[in-house]
């Protein structure tokens, strides 16, 4: 299951893009359109890897799986590390592997004869001692081992890290992905940052939210009334 609500952020996101292009094309040409879509056919189209076998046998194909990139093949798959926490491998291409069997001291492991399609069929006859040579590798190591292996060498293996471990993450603060808001009454408020920010494409941090009237004077003058009919709204217990 994923962590969060997959579908609502698909179906809004394809409907931002399709708003987007929607008005390019009214720029362009002068039309415009509706726009129907639905968070289930965002997800449909969003599931193209595992659709692919059947919409083969669809049309009449064979329809076998030829990819399977989530937990299938050995070298792109979770495993669990000496302090019983998750560990993702994406070790998937050849450079990639070579790169971790050297690290290891198992250059035996590689073989010059792999191909694209060996790793689209999980390796045959080789899946097995792949599976067993990571498991072994995280099972030896803790989760803050396998970290600074892979900060210091590059190699795509790391831990899973539970909510409170992501936001503590180096890469988090470092690229400004949390921010903070300072909140009159409820303190400093953190706050999770657009990434289109540091573009200017969106706001950065928020201000607090307001008090309960705080803006009556500014709303009023903004729909008309004049500072004299606002002190009198005000006499008069209206506002």
């Amino acid at each position: 299951m994923p962590s969060f609500h997959a579908a609502d952020y698909a179906g809004s996101l394809m409907a931002i893009i399709g708003i987007q292009a929607a008005l390019m094309q009214r720029v362009r040409t002068g039309e415009g359109c509706e726009i129907d879509i639905s968070m289930f056919e965002a997800m449909f189209n969003l599931a193209k890897v595992s659709l692919t076998p059947a919409i083969g046998r669809l049309g009449d194909f064979t329809g076998e799986r030829r990819t399977e990139v989530f937990g299938g093949n050995p070298r792109y798959a979770t495993y669990l590390s000496k302090d019983g926490k998750p560990v993702a491998v994406s070790l998937l291409e050849t450079k990639s592997w070579r790169a971790f069997c050297e690290m290891i001291g198992r250059p035996e492991l590689v073989s010059d004869k792999e191909t694209p399609a060996d790793r689209l069929s999980a390796h045959g006859e080789l899946q097995g001692l792949y599976r067993e040579v990571l498991e072994t590798y995280c099972a030896s190591h803790t989760s803050a081992e396998i970290m600074e292996s892979m900060d210091r060498t590059g190699i795509a293996i790391c831990p899973i890290c539970s909510p409170d471990e992501a936001l503590a993450l180096a890469h988090v603060l470092e690229r400004g992905m949390i921010g903070y808001v300072d909140h009159p009454v409820e303190g400093r408020v953190p706050q999770f940052i657009n990434p289109l920010a540091r573009a200017g494409l969106a706001r950065g941090p928020h201000r607090p939210a307001p008090a309960l009237g705080q803006h009556t004077d500014e709303i009023l003058a903004g729909l008309g009334y004049s500072p004299a009919e606002i002190a009198a709204l005000r006499a008069d217990g209206v506002t």
